[in-house]
């Protein structure tokens, strides 16, 4: 649970939004949880879900870009 509601460096992103569409709701929090409206959650699985996806995507590959400039692999020499 910990690795899913953390903001990952790369993507900026928590895994369990990516996976569900929204936010965790911990207890831990002391709030008083509030039902999304079904039209909201639709509009946000539908289009905005697609979106963030993408962008993490691409995120993904900078972070592995940058990863490759830092450390390259050097090609092993074949006898």
């Amino acid at each position: 649970m910990a690795y899913n509601t953390s903001q990952q460096n790369s993507t900026k992103i928590t895994p369990y939004f990516l996976m569900y569409g929204k936010t965790t709701r911990l207890s831990i929090e002391g709030k008083v949880l509030i039902r999304d409206i079904l039209l909201d959650r639709v509009i946000t699985l539908v289009h905005k879900l697609s979106m963030f996806r993408e962008s993490v995507k691409i995120a993904i590959k900078k972070a592995q870009e940058k990863m490759r400039q830092d450390y390259p692999v050097q090609q092993s020499i074949e006898f």
